[in-house]
């Protein structure tokens, strides 16, 4: 019996979807569908904004963290990074081709679960010499890894949460003062997501969680710390495995 055969005379439950549904949803999407898809996710949208939701006046400051030994979050500077100012240099929401970091615009059925894949972890050797630089809004950061874990950054970092998308010059901020970032690309299985969404926010108050469309469909997630980096499928153990190697 073929797999079509054996698709077909099934009847049963599909977990997360029939892969013969999945295999039909070949995804071409145009500006105008881009457009009316980032409208419908701002209007869902129940997380955090950085720097602010769109069309509302952006704050001067954010929230302290409860954490004493750490300096104060947010303390802006008009001259350097006030959160609101030449924003556009590490993502344009004015620019459609910038929507793709955080909107799936791929083919879904690349990213159907596989519980095969193996997790890699990868550890980061910090020059002796590196010293973290944090770069006004009118330098550009550019990184040599697809997902970096050091680097030059700038000096407002986010609020601990979750967001539609925060640049890597952010919140490699966020690694430095101990942040575990969560990285899914924008196809991932919501399913799958929605699973480790919610152990990484019951486990740590310090994380950061928000799409990034440089992961590949074999490995749709990671969990990024200062100098590790662990490609991840979710498991049952994610969180705990993980965490603990990170």
């Amino acid at each position: 019996m073929d797999k079509t055969d054996a698709h077909s005379s099934w009847t049963g439950l599909w977990f997360p979807e029939n892969p013969d549904q999945i295999s039909k949803d070949q995804t071409v999407v145009d500006d105008e569908t881009l457009q009316m898809a980032e409208s419908r996710s701002n209007e869902d949208w129940k997380g955090l904004w950085f720097p602010g939701p769109p069309g509302q006046s952006i704050p001067t400051t954010f929230g302290n963290v409860n954490d004493s030994q750490l300096p104060a979050m947010g303390i802006s500077e008009l001259n350097c990074d006030d959160g609101r100012t030449n924003l556009a240099l590490d993502y344009d929401p004015r620019n459609i081709s910038h929507h793709s970091r955080h909107l799936c615009t791929d083919e879904k059925r690349l990213f159907a679960p596989s519980y095969d894949t193996k997790p890699k972890l990868l550890d980061y050797t910090i020059p002796p010499e590196y010293t973290a630089l944090h770069k006004c809004m009118n330098e550009e950061i550019e990184y040599n890894d697809v997902i970096p874990t050091f680097g030059s950054h700038r000096k407002l970092w986010p609020v601990y949460g979750e967001y539609v998308y925060v640049p890597p010059q952010r919140w490699i901020h966020s690694l430095e003062h101990g942040a575990i970032v969560l990285l899914y690309h924008p196809c991932v299985n919501l399913n799958q997501l929605d699973i480790v969404r919610s152990l990484i926010k019951k486990c740590l108050y310090r994380h950061v969680i928000t799409a990034y469309d440089l992961l590949d469909p074999e490995r749709p997630f990671a969990l990024v710390s200062f100098v590790y980096m662990g490609y991840k499928v979710p498991r049952e153990s994610l969180a705990t495995d993980n965490i603990i190697k990170l």
